[in-house]
């Protein structure tokens, strides 16, 4: 039964994503490549839902895995009423000039108190002049 619900949930709600490269960055000592990535969550449903949690999986093209956890995105936990969308923007640094990044949300139906995941499918992390990798 809840992996009907997940898969309702999931076809009311999408997640589009758009990761640009930054360049170079130092951190310490250590260059990294950067990336920022734009998110956009739209609820095609007809109840209020709420982000209260999200999981990142970020893979460099050496095979570092860097995992993130967290209870908010970019410091919220934003409602989104049906026919709405929240939108923000994030970065992640890689030591190598590709990777792949995937993940998912949680998040809380706010008129049954359920809660449930929307994934995130992996998308590139490639330097612009490179031809995207299947990583």
């Amino acid at each position: 039964m809840l992996f009907n619900i997940l898969l309702k949930y999931n076809k009311k709600i999408t997640v589009d994503v758009d990761a640009k490269y930054q360049g170079k960055t130092n951190a310490g000592v250590e260059i990294f490549n950067a990336w920022k990535y734009n998110i956009l969550v739209q609820n095609k449903g007809s109840s209020i839902v709420q982000i209260v949690g999200r999981y990142w999986n970020i893979v460099d093209s050496n095979g570092f895995v860097k995992e993130v956890f967290g209870d908010d995105v970019v410091g919220k936990q934003p409602i989104i009423d049906p026919g709405k969308s929240f939108y923000y923007s994030s970065y992640t640094n890689l030591r190598t000039v590709s990777g792949i990044m995937h993940g998912k949300y949680r998040l809380l139906d706010l008129e049954s108190n359920n809660n449930f995941d929307v994934i995130i499918p992996a998308f590139s992390l490639d330097l612009p002049e490179i031809k995207s990798l299947a990583n």
